[in-house]
């Protein structure tokens, strides 16, 4: 362990935590202090070791301290038991994988007890080396699976991995048989599945953009993919081999052998060729690469446009929503319309004493009163003075004279 615990190098905390556990029942406190000692430090060694299987004598091996074991770890691993934090590495990889067909779940909940009871039966019949027994450490495959995951979520283009390449997207790179490990977690949370596929296991991992299925399209890409970085390889080689005809050529010709170097020339013009034509199958892969993407969009776009002229489809349903009904309503909202107008006129008419026609005919009968007036004959006003209208004048123009009495 790289950080050792500062109370490491205390002899006498050192020999109560290498002694073995009393029962809890008489200290507690002391009981569980030391078990989480022991848990911490075991946890912090299968991380810091990439490693997640361990046995009795790996533990001991590893914890010695001036020449002493400690006698305390047997207990330990049984409580990590119980814990679920620590499986038997059998009873681990017996445990079953979810299934998604009920064909494989009843072969499976037939099968699981049949090899859980065969694998008792054989440790009962057999003598089992306490110290050898394998562990797996479940907070490791946990660790590492999660992190797994979270890489391959980054690469949403690849479709299957190998166990191989798998193994290398954990970080730091761990062991083929934890990789195993590892698959084995993957399947039991619903993470990943596999299947057979030319001698090797084909796996697919979970991400959120693609369903956990292997279909016959992700196989059929893989083998593409493989065959592209098979092509890859094989001009690079050729590559090499041109350089080299190359420069076989200059140092024939730098010698004198000319036709050592002519030779060395159409071998090089071979390989060219050769490099030509194996580069214009990568442009066809990558072009057959393409339309599968684009066949996929598409596929994907008219999934869209189904589900969505389903949804329109039922949203007419639930809303009897149907070209009559809608006829039918604008026709009767024209109709509403037209009588609201009549009603908002009628409410609007002024209601006057006389009508227009009454107005009209009294307008009619005074313009007739003035014309009737206009035409009388009168006679006209005289110009000269009247006899009895002169004297009135004359009386009018005398002085008046008052009397006044003395």
């Amino acid at each position: 362990v790289k950080e050792i615990p500062d109370c490491w190098q205390d002899d006498k905390r050192m020999n109560v935590l290498f002694s073995p556990f009393r029962k809890r029942e008489l200290n507690p406190v002391d009981y569980d202090s030391k078990m989480k000692f022991w848990n911490t430090i075991i946890v912090q060694w299968c991380m810091e070791n990439n490693q997640c299987l361990l046995t009795l004598a790996t533990l001991r091996t590893a914890f010695k301290r001036k020449g002493r074991t400690p006698s305390c770890l047997l207990t330990v691993i049984e409580e990590l038991l119980r814990a679920g934090d620590l499986k038997n590495k059998s009873d681990f990889l017996n445990m079953a994988v979810p299934q998604t067909t009920w064909t494989s779940w009843a072969m499976n909940s037939v099968k699981t007890p049949f090899i859980w009871s065969l694998s008792k039966l054989k440790e009962a019949l057999t003598e089992v080396d306490i110290n050898e027994v394998q562990y797996v450490y479940m907070g490791y495959l946990k660790n590492k699976g999660e992190s797994i995951l979270s890489k391959a979520e980054e690469q949403p283009e690849r479709f299957l991995y190998t166990l191989e390449e798998m193994r290398k997207l954990s970080e730091p790179s761990c062991t083929t048989e934890t990789a195993e490990l590892l698959l084995h977690w993957l399947k039991l949370e619903g993470k990943a599945c596999s299947v057979r596929c030319d001698d090797q296991e084909l796996i697919k991992l979970y991400i959120s953009s693609s369903p956990l299925e292997i279909t016959d399209r992700d196989i059929a890409q893989f083998k593409l993919v493989q065959s592209k970085g098979a092509l890859l390889k094989a001009i690079a080689v050729l590559e090499k081999e041109k350089l080299k005809a190359l420069n076989d050529a200059k140092e024939h010709l730098s010698k004198g052998l000319r036709m050592a170097a002519k030779s060395s020339l159409r071998k090089k013009k071979a390989l060219e060729e050769c490099i030509t034509k194996r580069i214009s199958t990568l442009d066809n892969l990558d072009l057959l690469f393409t339309r599968i993407r684009d066949a996929q969009s598409d596929a994907e776009v008219y999934d869209s446009y189904k589900i969505g002229v389903s949804a329109l489809k039922a949203t007419f349903k639930e809303t009897g929503l149907t070209e009559d009904s809608v006829i039918n309503t604008i026709t009767e909202i024209e109709e509403v319309s037209e009588m609201q107008d009549e009603i908002q006129n009628a409410l609007s008419h002024q209601m006057q004493p006389n009508t227009e026609n009454e107005l009209e005919e009294e307008l009619s009968t005074i313009l007739t009163s003035f014309k009737l007036e206009d035409e009388l004959n009168l006679p006209e006003v005289p110009s000269m003075d009247l006899p009895e209208l002169k004297q009135n004048k004359d009386k009018l123009s005398e002085p008046i004279k008052f009397a006044f009495t003395e």
